[in-house]
């Protein structure tokens, strides 16, 4: 697998950070924005040893839990990773996350871990705005330090 290359993927979980994992030939890929279940055509943006990352070129089979995501930013903002997933598909995914952390660290968790379920929005009290260069305020977009301006954010 080089940078570059095309290839079909079946994401199996997601990791913290919020990224889909599928394997490849036996490596870990890991895709943004994608959800569990999803079938996808792929372009790899980076190999290293034990792992790559790729891009979604096609969503060829859509994972029962995916959704259209309520905000026109998504995807570009780099502020919700999990957005793109139903709210009980995010829920699942981020008690998921934080078990994982726990069984990767070796340690045990005394009792079944739960969540507290909130408002699928407006249930953000803190954001980090950044001044745009033409004027105004927005957050950073995803994997960069350019600013997109913010007219509304579902989530604040």
């Amino acid at each position: 697998m080089v940078v570059g290359d095309s290839c079909g993927l079946t994401i199996q979980t997601l990791v913290a950070g919020g990224d889909g994992l599928g394997f490849m030939d036996g490596l870990a890929v890991f895709v943004p924005l994608s959800a569990p279940g999803d079938v996808l055509s792929v372009r790899v943006r980076e190999v290293r040893r034990d792992y790559a990352k790729a891009e979604i070129l096609e969503l060829i089979e859509a994972s029962p839990q995916r959704v259209s995501p309520e905000c026109p930013l998504y995807g570009e903002c780099g502020g919700c990773n999990l957005m793109h997933l139903s709210y009980e598909a995010q829920s699942a995914a981020r008690l998921g996350i934080f078990q994982e952390a726990f069984r990767r660290a070796g340690v045990l968790l005394p009792v079944d871990v739960g969540m507290t379920i909130s408002h699928p929005f407006g249930y953000r009290n803190r954001a980090q705005f950044h001044h745009a260069p033409k004027g105004g305020v927005g957050y950073a977009r995803r994997s960069s330090n350019a600013v997109i301006p913010v007219q509304d954010c579902p989530i604040l």
